[in-house]
């Protein structure tokens, strides 16, 4: 059945994008965050990519723009990439992984290279399909409303499983019902529950896959309302509704007990508070509110973190918030992770680990990597499990260097940074409305990378992609002769 839906996505996805392609951009965008949507046909298909891989074939085999230029640096690393992955498909060692032959050998290095192809197309394919820098401005705010509604469906969730001791969308549950069995072996539908005694704690996932991946959305779109709280001098938002929308989401973030999503967090408001020079902001208002949302929200972190701490490891018997959080946060980082929510027995934590010994035991790699989607082969002399699983790097900088090495990383940097200081400098000579729909892009790009090399979940790692589209094509938007 599986299968039965996947061509049916696509054919969908095919035909909305050969009539209405601009709608069909709407829609991908739309469904980003909903990674629970995912069938298993040898390899994970989401409902993001059951539309954009139709939309993005069509538009450039059909739509004929102004000439897109992905750029030296683009091509450069596209090069690079296939080059390093192909090269060491002649020497990868003979590993067999769970799940079937997509996960390791040359037909995985076939997939991987397509989809490293399938997640740069949006540099291609964006420039084709969007008309002005209000229309940038507007898929932003898609992929906010589409974060809200999955956050709303999780709150949703929780009533119901307090209610009613039903969890309405349990992790795996879709992949399940379309009937995938070697998915199922690897990974159980089950609840996010975590145990202390008779007590438990649920956390929220909705249709945005594990906690730490919907809270990877949430952080986003979060940040992203914190970047038009400060970009919103001429009214475009009403500050009530931001408040709300940002609160419901901050509410989202705490429920998902993702740890990832409270360090996530964390950071990003760090970073928007350093970030204040770099944007065309020189209103009073705005640039007050540059520092004052970011600083408030820091300290408030901080001061939670304080009390969190203070109240130490949870007394057997007798669980509270802080408690729980403490557990998520704190716990986590001393020594083996046990505490009351039990041992892993392998996450991310342990995936990094591995790897990271793979490459200090191998410095050549450190420069140029094993090729996309091979890590796993090569870190398994590494791992201290025994299952033999697919995986990547968890921390975006760290996958990078694994997969196309230092090289592969500096040019990502180049060619993002050649393309983000051509919209700042655009930025600085735009009307004050347009700039402000400009800078509301930069500002989500800006802090979009910085969210995905410290986790490179698929969705953070869709979201900086779509927002390197979104910059490319501003080179469309001025005239000719404006550098």
């Amino acid at each position: 059945m599986n299968y039965v839906v996947v061509i049916a996505a696509l054919a969908l996805a095919t035909l909305l994008a050969l009539t209405r392609p601009r709608t069909a951009l709407k829609m991908c965008v739309f469904l980003i965050p909903w990674t629970a949507l995912m069938a298993e046909v040898g390899v994970q298909v989401t409902a993001f990519l059951a539309f954009w891989i139709p939309l993005a074939l069509v538009t450039l085999v059909t739509i004929k723009a102004p000439s897109v230029r992905l750029g030296l640096f683009g091509w450069i690393l596209i090069v690079w990439a296939t080059t390093i992955t192909i090269v060491h498909v002649l020497r990868m060692p003979e590993v067999e992984v769970a799940a079937g032959q997509m996960r390791s050998g040359t037909l995985r290095t076939l997939s991987q290279i397509f989809m490293f192809l399938v997640f740069l197309s949006p540099a291609l394919v964006i420039p084709k399909l969007v008309k002005s820098i209000e229309d940038l401005s507007r898929i932003g705010e898609i992929f906010v409303t589409s974060v809200v509604i999955v956050c709303i469906l999780g709150l949703f969730q929780l009533a119901v499983f307090h209610l009613f001791a039903v969890d309405l969308f349990p992790i795996g549950s879709v992949t399940h019902w379309l009937g995938h069995e070697d998915m199922q072996r690897i990974r159980n539908v089950e609840s996010a529950i975590r145990e202390f005694d008779s007590d438990k704690v649920f956390q929220i996932t909705s249709l945005g896959g594990e906690p730490k991946h919907f809270g990877c959305s949430l952080v986003l779109a979060i940040l992203m309302v914190q970047g038009a709280m400060i970009c919103n001098r001429h009214g475009r938002y009403r500050s009530r509704k931001l408040f709300f929308v940002w609160l419901l989401l901050l509410v989202g973030i705490v429920l998902t007990l993702s740890t990832t999503a409270y360090l996530l967090f964390a950071m990003g408001n760090v970073v928007l508070f350093f970030s204040r020079k770099i944007f065309p902001i020189s209103y009073s208002e705005s640039s007050a509110s540059f520092r004052f949302i970011p600083t408030m929200t820091t300290v408030s972190l901080l001061l939670l973190a304080a009390i969190t701490w203070t109240n130490g490891p949870p007394a057997t018997g007798d669980i509270g918030t802080l408690d729980v959080i403490y557990e998520r946060t704190f716990a986590r980082f001393e020594g083996e992770r046990v505490g009351f929510f039990g041992k892993a027995k392998y996450g991310h934590e342990e995936f990094d680990t591995a790897i990271i010994d793979m490459l200090l035991d191998n410095p050549t790699y450190v420069l140029t990597g094993v090729g996309l989607g091979h890590a796993h082969l090569y870190a398994v002399p590494y791992q201290g499990w025994d299952t033999l699983v697919a995986y990547v790097a968890y921390r975006g900088y760290l996958r990078w260097i694994s997969e196309v090495g230092l090289v592969g990383l500096l040019l990502l940097f180049l060619w993002y940074g050649k393309h983000f200081s051509f919209g700042i400098k655009l930025a600085k000579h735009l009307p004050l409305v347009q700039r402000d729909h400009l800078t509301r892009v930069l500002l989500a790009s800006w802090l979009v990378m910085f969210v995905y090399l410290a986790s490179a979940q698929d969705t953070v790692r869709i979201t900086l992609l779509i927002s390197l589209g979104m910059i490319i094509s501003l080179e469309r938007m001025v005239p000719a002769n404006f550098r």
